[in-house]
């Protein structure tokens, strides 16, 4: 029993560690809610579950975009919401009847 919860808790430490990869990271968690579980249980009752929690929906595709910059994530959603938009609802050429009246600058507007 000893040697299983000193490789968890060495488990832990890896997690911690400088530099620690995402699978460190990973193993780290699941020892640390197998310890939990163990503290939290009766005795001689069954040990709960100690499944890792769903990732949120947006976790993979998120992830699938690593470093993607502003420009490149705004020019690939006004390329979504275009083929959104049908195609006779091109730009129209008539005028709006909006206009905006132009003002004359205070002070004489001179430069």
């Amino acid at each position: 029993m000893d040697n299983v919860i000193a490789s968890q808790i060495e488990a832990i430490r890896g997690a911690f560690a400088d530099g620690a990869s995402a699978n460190d990271m990973r193993a780290g968690a699941s020892a640390c809610r197998k310890l939990l579980a163990v503290l939290d249980s009766q005795p001689g009752q069954p040990l709960g579950s100690t499944q890792v929690p769903a990732a949120s929906p947006l976790a993979s595709p998120l992830g699938q975009l690593g470093p993607l910059n502003v420009d490149h994530a705004l020019d690939l959603v006004i390329l979504k919401l275009r083929t959104m938009v049908p195609a006779d609802a091109a730009r129209s050429t008539t005028p709006s009847g909006f206009q905006l009246p132009i003002l004359p600058l205070p002070g004489g507007g001179g430069r």
